[in-house]
């Protein structure tokens, strides 16, 4: 789908606005005195995201792979979140790890792709002739 394709700029848009969002959301929650294990986390991965958006060009061009990185941690996080929620009988709690993983999907493909067009493959260069 032509229309959904990310650029450096909307990517790193969404990263700040996702990170500062969930920052000061789960910051709340840990100073009002609702501390959990998913607030802290949440916090970790906002201020991961906040990184990745400040530095997404440079990292695009010479570490993808810390991009990834970071994307695989926070779709193993969500997947954990899932089955946290599965198996304390909470299904009212699967739809939002369910969505994160979707989305974190396709950040990670969108990613992949603005690497890959930030190098395209070179030709080959022919080898010196024997003549």
């Amino acid at each position: 789908m032509a229309f959904l394709r990310e650029t450096v700029g909307s990517l790193r848009a969404y990263f700040i606005i996702v990170a500062t969002l969930s920052g000061a959301i789960n910051l709340l929650a840990l100073v009002s005195g609702l501390p959990t294990v998913r607030s802290v986390g949440n916090l970790g991965f906002a201020v991961a995201y906040l990184y990745l958006g400040v530095r997404l060009k440079q990292l695009l061009s010479t570490s993808p792979g810390q991009i990834t990185g970071v994307l695989i941690a926070g779709a193993i996080y969500l997947v954990l979140l899932l089955v946290l929620y599965a198996l304390m009988g909470l299904p009212e709690l699967l739809v939002q790890p369910f969505v994160g993983l979707l989305v974190t999907w396709y950040l990670f493909r969108s990613v992949k792709r603005l690497v890959a067009d930030a190098n395209p493959p070179r030709a080959a260069t022919p080898g010196p002739s024997g003549a």
